[in-house]
């Protein structure tokens, strides 16, 4: 399988490449190394990660803003940070 993993050069990120790059193709993706660079925040280079990669089998996020806080204290918008941020990597337009 290609797989991509968006924030391979993170502790978690290096961990999910040494274990899945046995068995699959692995493209790295960081925001300052990796084999493809990508600002997660900026849409324009998540649809440019898509189309440098052109087709893929999976991907796995291991990368991308929270919020910690108590769950019984957590607002829909706190919860929103996470999702958003995550989400938005998956909207190919």
């Amino acid at each position: 399988m290609k797989i991509i993993i968006i924030g391979g050069t993170g502790t978690i990120g290096q961990a999910v490449i040494e274990e899945l790059s046995t068995r699959h193709e692995i493209i790295c993706v960081g925001k300052n190394r990796g084999d493809i660079q990508v600002n997660i925040a900026d849409l324009a280079f998540i649809q440019a990660m898509y189309a440098q990669v052109k087709s893929f089998d999976a991907v796995v996020l291991t990368t991308g803003k929270v919020h910690f806080a108590n769950l019984k204290r957590m607002q829909a918008k706190d919860y929103a940070i996470g999702l958003n941020n995550k989400l938005m990597l998956f909207w190919r337009t």
